[in-house]
């Protein structure tokens, strides 16, 4: 028993230098490490927006590479309502071949079911550089919050956006870390087209914003993506 206290009392714990190094060296791990984490995070949700803007520019390449025809207009069931001057079902002129939408400046917005994109471009352009973004964020989800799409209202059926939902094949009924947005311009060689989506992850600035276009070529009127570019990117 003796011996066993005297092991005790031999003992010796930690002193108070070691444990306020113990306590620095966490420090400086999480200093280092949760910024990192963060930034994992925010890269890990800018991966949703990658793909939808992804499938959205594909799916307006195809359609504008496949057959166009004369469809019935909006309101009556036109699977492309833009094509509603001649005998439906007869195919349209190379000339008068739009990206989905048509030839007016319109688009789909996820924040609304009726308003227009407010991404523009310049018609027939090989380039991202005349295609312009809002810097504000407004109503473009916040602090890595998500948005409900259309308002939780999906665009009714028989309208120019559920036509434009329908032929980029895209679906949005899940709520969404960012903002997306369609809009295209033009007709023939002179058409094109952007995708983008937004989202704000900064307290207060200008939205973290990629976009992507597709354009025509007026020589070789090949379709062509556009890479995509980032703008305001999350710190």
């Amino acid at each position: 028993m003796k011996n066993m206290m005297q092991s005790i009392r031999n003992r010796k714990g930690f002193t108070l230098v070691e444990l306020m190094i113990v306590v620095a060296i966490i420090g400086i791990l999480a200093a280092i490490a949760i910024p990192a984490f963060l930034r994992a995070v925010k890269k890990s949700k800018t991966s949703e927006a990658d793909g939808n803007i992804k499938k959205m520019v594909d799916g307006a390449k195809a359609y504008f590479t496949s057959e166009q025809k004369v469809s019935k207009s909006v309101g009556v069931g036109g699977a492309e309502p833009w094509h509603s001057t001649g005998k439906v079902g007869y195919p349209v002129n190379w000339d008068s071949y739009v990206f989905p939408g048509g030839l007016a400046a319109t688009g789909i917005n996820t924040e609304t079911t009726t308003a227009v994109a407010d991404v523009t471009l310049t018609a027939n352009s090989t380039d991202a550089s005349t295609v312009t973004v809002p810097a504000a964020c407004t109503n473009a989800p916040t602090g890595g919050s998500k948005l409900e799409p259309f308002g939780g209202v999906q665009p009714a059926a028989n309208t120019i956006q559920a036509s434009i939902l329908n032929k980029l094949n895209m679906s949005f009924t899940d709520p969404t870390y960012f903002q997306y947005q369609y809009f295209q311009i033009g007709e023939g060689e002179e058409a094109s087209a952007v995708a983008s989506a937004r989202a704000d992850f900064k307290v207060a600035g200008e939205c973290h914003t990629i976009f992507q276009a597709v354009v025509v070529d007026d020589i070789s009127q090949e379709v062509q993506i556009v890479p995509s570019v980032v703008q305001f990117e999350f710190e």
